[in-house]
């Protein structure tokens, strides 16, 4: 009869640097031996958005790494210890070149995961960077522009030295007496999913980036920690809006960490629809309100770590710790870009209200930490202290809306850690 092997309850997880362990579902009978073998899963080998020369197109086949630390336990010949340290016989547990042990009586094993550093080491913002080729030449793209390369963050997922998911085969082969061929039992597959690879994440951002786990900044105790697999919510289960970032290269999970970001959108909804849609216009005793079809809604929210790193230089964002949304307005012209930004009118208005909502401190929650609106590039009202730059409380335009309303992109909210969870 075969007998498989199977992963024990009590296994690690490769996301918490925990140990996995395996074990022989059954026991030796007198000269049968037992050789374990354990081999990564071969890693991703789709294109990404890194540069092939730092996420290593080469290797990544061999992205998950090998394995190290590795134990035998329970031995079927009663010797003492019951657990003892492995050695290989051949390979190192890497794709294609698995890690046979040494020891043929033990039936269960347990080992870490021993993936690639982390690249980069450090945190850092992604910055552009024109690629060239190994003479310094530029390397040019199909309509002859300089290629523009980055090296930090990611906005894909299992991507080799950023956040592989990570996974290995383990592999046990029954030898009997007077049988030549062994019997290859069952193998185990033991692989993250995506909420480990997630987490992950976390466990590397604290790494490349060691006072995003200490206290302070911006007068706010934050630290950035690892979440518990409970705390990640599956975003099918969110209400509607872009909790997650939906542009190019769209969020790459179907699980998010928010720590209140419903109950923030909620209390603010209650902000809006208890303030008035009409406002006075500047220099004007005239009134205007809300045009017909514009609206709000959450155009952001939670930014996983590599995310957060592909596009800012905040180790400590509460944007990754489900702290933290952004409100834009719907209906209106958009926004264009920093180089080439369109104002409007209506958008003017809708963010006005909003910052009449957000001023009115009867109805705003306490436990607000910050807001500030923002456009393309720099806050321009903050903490209801008015605009930042005198110059975007003016009507260049004549419209009778202040340039910084009209050029606003969105609401940016966030709660204070400090206080207290607020739900």
């Amino acid at each position: 009869m075969r007998r498989a092997i199977r992963k024990a309850e009590s296994s690690g997880n490769p996301a918490e640097n925990g140990q996995i362990s395996v074990s022989y579902n059954g026991r030796l009978e007198p000269g049968e031996t037992l050789v374990w073998e354990i081999e990564a899963l071969g890693g991703p080998t789709d294109p990404d958005d890194l540069p092939s020369y730092f996420s290593n197109t080469t290797n990544r086949p061999y992205a998950y790494g090998g394995v190290k630390g590795v134990t035998y336990r329970v031995s079927d010949l009663g010797v003492s210890p019951n657990t003892i340290n492995a050695e290989a016989v051949q390979g190192t547990g890497i794709f294609q070149s698995p890690w046979v042990g040494d020891r043929t009586t033990y039936t269960a094993i347990s080992f870490d995961p021993d993936p690639p550093a982390h690249y980069p080491s450090a945190y850092r913002q992604s910055e552009p960077f024109p690629r060239t080729d190994r003479n310094g030449n530029p390397v040019l793209d199909a309509n002859g522009q300089q290629v523009i390369d980055y090296a930090n963050g990611t906005r894909h997922k299992n991507v080799c030295r950023h956040n592989p998911q990570l996974g290995y085969k383990v592999t046990a082969r029954l030898y009997r007496p007077l049988q030549f061929m062994p019997v290859t039992l069952p193998e185990a597959i033991i692989q993250m999913d995506e909420v480990d690879v997630l987490r992950q994440e976390y466990i590397n951002h604290i790494q490349s980036a060691p006072e995003s786990a200490v206290v302070g900044g911006r007068d706010v105790d934050r630290v950035v920690t690892v979440p518990a697999r409970s705390a990640l919510k599956a975003l099918s289960d969110m209400p509607d809006g872009d909790w997650v970032d939906t542009g190019t290269n769209g969020y790459q999970y179907s699980y998010l960490l928010s720590d209140g970001m419903e109950q923030m959108w909620t209390d603010f909804q209650t902000a809006w629809n208890a303030t008035s849609k009409t406002i006075t216009l500047l220099n004007s005793s005239s009134t205007t309100t809300m045009p017909t079809g514009d609206d709000i809604r959450v155009s952001s929210s939670y930014r996983n770590p590599e995310r957060q790193e592909y596009y800012g230089n905040a180790t400590k964002s509460l944007h990754m710790m489900g702290r933290a949304l952004d409100i834009a307005a719907t209906g209106v012209p958009s926004l264009g870009t920093s180089a080439n930004p369109t104002p409007s009118f209506d958008r003017g208005v809708v963010f006005h209200i909003v910052t009449n909502a957000m001023e009115n401190n009867s109805i705003a929650a306490p436990y607000w930490d910050m807001w500030q609106l923002e456009d393309i590039d720099i806050a321009t009202v903050k903490n209801g202290s008015g605009f930042i730059d005198d110059a975007d409380g003016l009507d260049n335009s004549g419209s009778g809306i202040a340039d910084g309303y009209e050029r606003t992109g969105h609401l940016h909210l966030q709660d204070d850690p400090t206080k207290g969870n607020h739900r």
